[in-house]
């Protein structure tokens, strides 16, 4: 990295997802599940989001077990999740219709790309923000990048860039989380995750309602 920008030399480390090859990926319920954000204007969110809108990113997994903890599992206080999270959320089956070339960021990639496990793992976002576009920049060929699991360094997880595009990535099942509750329990008591089952909280005039404070 030389006066902060990420720096290559013409070479990279790639690792190819052969055409129809399964990705898993979990989308809000009523959505499309091919979505490459952030929105247009939106401002970036995730940890490999273009830093000012230069390409949109899609974000997928190899299992379902690194889809939800990339997701469900990515910012929950005390690793206590939302069970209405779950329930609008759904799981899908992606397969690309051509052969995906992605950068490799982890195993030897990590010293390869002259990186460190923080790109993947880091809550510096900008950072690996700066890193994922200067390889979208440098190398034309390259359809994004593979890194592990924040949570779960077991589960490689996918960062599309928009060059793939949308019509190139095929939904062959789409699940609602609540229809696989099984797995869905199993991957929390895995990790050491519990549901918030209290009842929701009613808003505040409604609590005065019912306490028979009357509001103007």
């Amino acid at each position: 990295m030389a006066g902060g920008k990420f720096e290559f030399g013409g070479l990279v480390q790639t690792q190819a997802f052969a055409a129809g090859e399964p990705l898993v990926r979990i989308f809000q319920s009523g959505r499309s599940p091919v979505w490459f954000g952030p929105a247009a204007s939106a401002p970036p969110a995730n940890r490999f989001d273009a830093p000012n809108g230069q390409y949109r990113t899609l974000y997928a997994a190899t299992s379902l077990t690194g889809a939800y903890v990339e997701t469900a599992l990515h910012r929950p206080a005390g690793r206590i999740v939302k069970r209405s999270f779950i329930e609008s959320r759904s799981v899908a089956i992606v397969h690309p219709t051509r052969a995906l070339t992605m950068a490799t960021l982890h195993g030897t990639g990590l010293m390869f790309h002259d990186a460190f496990p923080a790109l993947g793992t880091g809550q510096d976002y900008n950072v690996s923000r700066a890193f994922a576009l200067a390889l979208y920049e440098q190398f034309q060929e390259l359809d994004g990048l593979v890194y592990r699991s924040s949570h779960n360094d077991d589960e490689r997880c996918l960062a599309l860039f928009d060059r793939v595009a949308a019509d190139a990535l095929v939904v062959t099942e789409t699940t609602p989380l609540s229809d696989i509750p099984d797995q869905v329990d199993e991957i929390m008591v895995k990790h050491g995750a519990v549901f918030d089952t209290s009842a929701p909280v009613l808003p505040f005039k409604d609590l005065m309602w019912q306490e028979g404070v009357k509001i103007r």
